[in-house]
This record gives C-alpha cells, sequence and structure tokens, in this order.
C-alpha cells in the first residue's frame, strides 16, 4: 500500500517564469523545505505561443498550467502556508496574476534572493565577491542555482555563533535599589 505524502507548512515554493513581453511562455517550479532540501520534483511547462518556434508545438494553455501548477503545490503545501521564493520576487508576482489560483494559494511572504544578494553586496563586498554565480536560461537551472545561492548565504552570510547570541541577548532589568 503507498503510504500518502503528508502536506507540509515550512515549504518554499520557488517559481522562475520566462517571459515575452506580457506573455508568460514558460513555467517552472520546485519545492523545497525550510532547510532547502528538495521535497518535490521539478516541474516544467511550456505555454502553447504560435509565434515562437519553441513554444508553437506546447500543447498546453496558460490555463491549463495553472491547473497542473496549483494541483503540483496543493500536493505538497497546505493552502497559504508555501512562501513563494526566487530570484526577482517583484517581476515574479506582476506575472503571477495572470494565474490567479495559484497566487491566491500561497502565502503572501517571500523570499527574494535577489534581495539578500543586495545585502551582502552591500554589507560585507569582500564576501559578496566570494560566491561564484553563475546565469542560467533555463528557467530549473535558474531555480536551482538560487537555491544553492541561498545555502551559500546561510552558511556565510547569516552566520550565527552561540557566543554572539549570549551578547546580544537582553538583560534582565534590574530592581530598584540592587
Amino acid at each position: 500500500m503507498k503510504r500518502k505524502r503528508e502536506k507540509s507548512q515550512n515549504t518554499f515554493t520557488w517559481l522562475s517564469l520566462k517571459i515575452s513581453g506580457a506573455d508568460i511562455l514558460e513555467v517552472a517550479c520546485i519545492m523545497t523545505d525550510q532547510n532547502l532540501n528538495h521535497v518535490s520534483p521539478c516541474f516544467k511547462a511550456f505555454v502553447n505561443y504560435p509565434d515562437t518556434k519553441k513554444y508553437a508545438d506546447s500543447p498546453f494553455t496558460l490555463k491549463d498550467i495553472e491547473s497542473a501548477l496549483l494541483q503540483f503545490i496543493k500536493d505538497r503545501a497546505k493552502e497559504k502556508t508555501s512562501i513563494l521564493a526566487g530570484i526577482n520576487i517583484g517581476l515574479t508576482l506582476c506575472f503571477l496574476r495572470q494565474m490567479p489560483s495559484v497566487h491566491q494559494f500561497l502565502s503572501h511572504r517571500t523570499i527574494d534572493v535577489g534581495s539578500i544578494r543586495e545585502l551582502c553586496w552591500k554589507w560585507n563586498p569582500v564576501l559578496y565577491r566570494k560566491y561564484d554565480r553563475k546565469t542560467h536560461k533555463e528557467v530549473i537551472m535558474e531555480i536551482k542555482e538560487a537555491i544553492a545561492e541561498l545555502l551559500w548565504y546561510r552558511k556565510n552570510f547569516f552566520v550565527c555563533k552561540k557566543r554572539m547570541l549570549i551578547l546580544s541577548a537582553p538583560k534582565k532589568p534590574r530592581k530598584p535599589g540592587f
């Protein structure tokens, strides 16, 4: 008997879109847990777009892909709990409005690796230069690179030492007269 996968409240939905003008051409998604371990296979689909040779043969409309993507996410996460993650979340959110059921299912919270990259560059440029960032044209590879980059920032930029926690812990207020 197959064991049913439990839906998690601690998932990140990594989404990458390839766009042309105002149109979504390609959609890719990977889901991870809060420690950035993959909890799903890769989801990738092409929208039928007759103006482009690569996308003209796709049998899927954007509505078809929206339904499939929503089911893919629903199978792994509870409604309003999975956090949208990626490189440029602002742009992704603009285009995600074309897939309203997916947009409404996800949490309102986001993780933008591009913003974290910008903070690292501003606050610690020496460390920033140490990360060997790769650029990709494939949407799945873009997501995988974003996950790898966030893991690197977690290990190197968001460093939390036990001693630092003790030093920064708020002191208990003293009682008057002591």
